[in-house]
């Protein structure tokens, strides 16, 4: 029996919703502040943000949302979109193009009654350090700053629930980060909890505390952040591989004059991004795979401040991928690459080949730095 106290639910759902040739099935009950909904393209993801939302309905079942159960297919209940106190934020940040920032930020607060109010909007804005945007009009402001907008808006609201479907997609990788902090420090200062979709381990990593894993309109299963390595869930059949390594360093340099971290593994130096760490310390890397690029020759004239000696332990087939299993300083390290790239490169099993990688693009795999 479970003792888990009501108060502390953030959402209990039990639905099913079915479209020709698929169908969404999803049983839980979350307490977390910070929930990642993982999982690969067509899972079902942003569909279940949608039942949450009420942009779309569920055939069968109910959803609760802080104790009120704003869907029930028994009861007959469908609470409106406008009535279930969601804040909801896209891909696309849909901004007023005829209002300036601030006119788009306080139309949202001017339709909240006051007693519904929970924060204080010159508070968020500062928060989301947009108060020196506010006069501009929306159309000449960045995608990182339109984001930033779009969750002020939002918030303007004083929703229960924060929702994101992906916010961050399309922007530049220092764009991305920026958003991520800010909502991080939104939902911890606001005690705002939410839901946001993702398909990036690293972005699951630096968000969630719990994680919701989808695959093919089935919850896998509800786990800790760490375990998507730990647990090989990264291998599932994604349109888009994402193979994620780690690799077992030694901090040699905690902060160099380039302004990255230098670490040692037992016979090869790696940049990575800056560490909050000593040196002599052990640190446990992240790597994705997509960000790694294949040279024959150490001597290349790619822009990177690593280039990796690794030996080919083997190389596997999965659909029209190859599979790179490799050898770097003893660990291994796996790259997808596509069979047109292996052709070219005429790559073999013992071959040593070179890894190119961008400092920026390693990561510390700790699941405490995250928090």
């Amino acid at each position: 029996m479970n003792n888990q106290n009501q108060s502390s639910i953030v959402s209990e759902v039990n639905f099913n919703k079915t479209y020709p040739g698929f169908t969404l099935s999803c049983n839980f009950k979350i307490d977390s502040t910070k929930t990642a909904i993982f999982g690969p393209s067509g899972s079902g993801k942003s569909t279940l943000l949608n039942c949450l939302s009420g942009f779309e309905k569920p055939d069968t079942g109910f959803i609760r949302i802080k104790g009120k159960e704003v869907f029930s297919s028994t009861n007959k209940i469908n609470v409106p979109i406008n009535e279930r106190r969601l804040g909801y934020i896209l891909q696309n940040p849909y901004l007023f193009p005829h209002m300036n920032v601030k006119q788009n930020i306080y139309y949202a607060l001017n339709l909240t009654p006051i007693n519904l109010r929970m924060f204080d909007i010159e508070h968020i804005i500062n928060l989301l350090e947009i108060d020196n945007i506010l006069n501009k009009n929306v159309r000449s402001i960045s995608g990182g700053q339109a984001q930033r907008v779009a969750l002020a808006r939002t918030l303007a609201t004083s929703p229960d629930l924060l929702l994101l479907d992906e916010p961050w997609t399309g922007l530049e990788k220092r764009l991305v980060s920026t958003i991520i902090d800010h909502i991080k420090i939104i939902s911890s200062e606001l005690n705002l909890p939410l839901f946001f979709v993702s398909h990036d381990v690293r972005d699951v990593h630096q968000i969630a505390d719990q994680v919701i894993v989808l695959n093919e309109g089935k919850i896998s299963s509800i786990i800790d952040p760490s375990s998507l390595l730990d647990q090989n869930l990264i291998t599932m059949p994604y349109e888009h591989p994402n193979i994620m390594n780690t690799i077992k360093a030694k901090v040699k340099n905690p902060l160099t004059t380039s302004n990255f971290s230098l670490l040692s593994l037992n016979n090869i130096d790696v940049f990575c991004s800056p560490l909050n760490l000593n040196r002599g310390d052990d640190a446990t890397l992240i790597l994705n795979s997509k960000d790694i690029m294949i040279s024959k020759d150490k001597d290349t004239e790619l822009a990177v401040e690593n280039i990796l000696p690794v030996t080919i332990d083997n190389i596997c087939e999965v659909e029209s991928k190859k599979i790179l299993e490799t050898n770097l300083d003893g660990q291994s390290l796996s790259i997808d690459i596509s069979e047109h790239t292996s052709n070219i490169l005429d790559l073999n099993k013992d071959m040593k080949i070179y890894l190119a990688i961008k400092a920026s693009n390693i990561y510390l795999y700790n699941q405490n730095s995250y928090q």
